[in-house]
């Protein structure tokens, strides 16, 4: 909630900031990637690593509908569970990992979100920052971040204090 809060400051206008609801999880994680196949082996990595938890829903948020078709393409077929890509007004279906876009998730909640920017950026425009707020309000306990570099999801703004950089960051 600290970064995400962070992320809202970034409009410059007087918002009220969002009190933190008790979530229990580590610092949101931020991964950076060359390739695409460093992408899914980072995501296969990360949903291991989830599987060890005990946590049960998972999504996976690109910024746009676009961008949420080329992760489906992306990971279909390669990570070991089903995969929803989730439209308007359609039912999450039970264990699949999920993959919506940014302005879909508002309202829902997941215990782990995988943010990514894969082809599309976060820009110091008011309505980005908007959809990645939500995006990153989105977890009840875990937040992980994949981009080219930080400043696709501007990473770079934030306090240092807010997040981790994996090893590839």
């Amino acid at each position: 909630m600290n970064a995400a809060n962070d992320i809202l400051r970034l409009i410059g206008t007087e918002l009220p900031e969002v009190e933190p609801v008790v979530r229990h999880g580590n610092k949101p994680l931020f991964h950076s990637f060359e390739t695409e196949a460093e992408l899914v082996g980072g995501i296969k990595g990360t949903l291991e690593i989830i599987d060890n938890t005990g946590y049960n829903t998972i999504a996976v948020i690109g910024k746009s509908e676009k961008e949420c078709n080329n992760l489906y393409k992306l990971l279909n077929y390669k990570v070991n569970r089903p995969i929803q890509h989730l439209k308007e007004n359609e039912e999450i279906k039970k264990g699949h990992l999920v993959i919506v876009p940014s302005y879909l998730s508002k309202g829902l909640e997941f215990d782990v979100v995988i943010l990514i920017s894969l082809n599309e950026t976060y820009t110091m425009d008011e309505i980005d920052i908007k959809l990645l707020y939500v995006a990153m309000t989105r977890p009840m306990h875990q937040l992980y971040l994949f981009g080219t570099n930080k400043k696709n999801l501007l990473l770079d703004k934030l306090d240092k204090d807010c997040i981790e950089i994996g090893e590839n960051g």
